[in-house]
């Protein structure tokens, strides 16, 4: 193994292998790319880089149906949260703005 080899546990492999792509349609390695993004990231304003690592990302397979506790529970527990789902995902008839400005 490379001793300059950098590991990343969790990294999308689909996003991964599109670097990978796009770095060979630009004549370019996968670590150019990859220090040109993380550049420009840091360089955001400190208000974006925070609001990014301040938010979870809940992932979900298959069918939920979410109710407003449901939501403000996650809420409680998370703060600020992202959710993915893969499935269908169906809001309950009590999920009003409040519950979905927590997502």
């Amino acid at each position: 193994m490379n001793n300059n080899a950098v590991l990343i546990r969790g990294l999308d492999r689909d996003l991964y292998n599109s670097v990978i792509s796009k770095a060979k349609q630009q004549g370019k390695n996968v670590a150019e790319l990859v220090n040109e993004a993380l550049s420009k990231y840091m360089a955001a304003s400190p208000s974006e880089s925070h609001d990014v690592f301040d938010t979870k990302k809940l992932v979900i397979a298959g069918s939920v149906l979410l109710s407003k506790s449901d939501i403000l529970g996650l809420h409680k527990e998370l703060g600020n949260f992202h959710l993915e789902n893969s499935g269908d995902l169906t809001l309950d008839k009590d999920v009003d703005r409040e519950a979905f400005s927590k997502i």
